[in-house]
Order: structure tokens, then sequence, then C-alpha cells
């Protein structure tokens, strides 16, 4: 099956030989590494009133306001208290960041470009369409979580981008 949107993605993710695996629900999901700023313990956040339900706050990361993206608000999946491992991934793209806050960051995962594959069509639609592609191990599937597809969204770019301050 040719998927357009897949061969962009995979053209776009040609250079890439890591990702940073994380846990959402018992979720795997990943992004490219060349993508990460930090990873970081999750600090107290900054709310902001009428703020979008995907945004858990604002971060200050010396001195550049960083909008939180809740992963689980973002995939429809319910809040859950903190959690000891959770952690904030921050990601930038074309001069855009964001803060994602997941339930746990796994490991670093070499891949082979060549081995990513795309999402079955039943799975990509509603909020699954930030993920990208998949990449499966001996024993696991990852999902992409497409950052040009989250930092490039009408609703982050309006809504997170600090706008609402």
């Amino acid at each position: 099956m040719n998927n357009p949107s897949f061969s962009g993605a995979k053209q776009d993710l040609a250079a890439v030989n890591e990702l940073v695996a994380f846990l959402i629900d018992g979720m795997e999901l990943a992004v490219p590494i060349t993508n990460v700023v930090h990873i970081l313990f999750v600090p107290e956040l900054t709310k902001v009133p009428g703020m979008p339900g995907m945004l858990s706050g604002m971060l200050n990361l010396r001195g550049e306001t960083v909008p939180v993206v809740d992963v689980r608000a973002l995939f429809e999946i319910p809040i859950s208290a903190r959690l000891k491992k959770q952690r904030i991934i921050v990601i930038k793209r074309d001069g855009i960041s964001a803060g994602l806050l997941v339930d746990e960051v796994t490991k670093v995962l070499r891949i082979s470009p060549d081995r990513l594959e795309p999402l079955p069509p039943a799975v990509v639609s509603g909020s699954n369409a930030y993920l990208e592609a998949m990449y499966k191990t001996d024993t696991c599937i990852y999902m992409l979580l497409g950052t040009q597809a989250l930092l490039g969204s009408e609703e982050y770019l309006i809504q997170g981008s600090g706008r609402f301050c």
C-alpha cells in the first residue's frame, strides 16, 4: 500500500538512527533523539487560566518558556496522579519547543530507518494523527510520535506557543 503521509515521514526520518522510548499508560512510544533537547524530572509547572486540556502548564527552561504537553491528554487517556518515574522530554523542531509529560522514559533505541513501517490505516485517526510510524523489535512495537505533526499543528501553534499568557 502506498501511503503518501508515511512516505513523507519516512523521508523525514531517513537520518534517524536513535529513538528515545517512553511509556504512556503501558503503551510504548518514541521520538527521534535528534529532536530531544533535555530529559527532566517534573518540576512545578506554571498553570495558565483557560489553558487547553492537552497542556499541563508552562516550564521556564533557562529563560525559555516551554509549553508542556501531557501526552496522556493528547491521546485522550485519563490523566493519572503524578508518578515517581514521570519525566518531561523537551523536544525542539524548526525553532519550536515543547515539553512532553510522559509516564516513564525507558531507553534509547538504536534503529535502522529502513525498518520503520506505516501505521495500519485503522489506527491513523483522531488523536492518533500525531503518530507517524511504527518500529518493531522482537519483543515490542514502538509508535513514533510525530514531532512535526505535534509542533506544527494549528492547535499547538495557537494555544501552546505562549500567546495565551
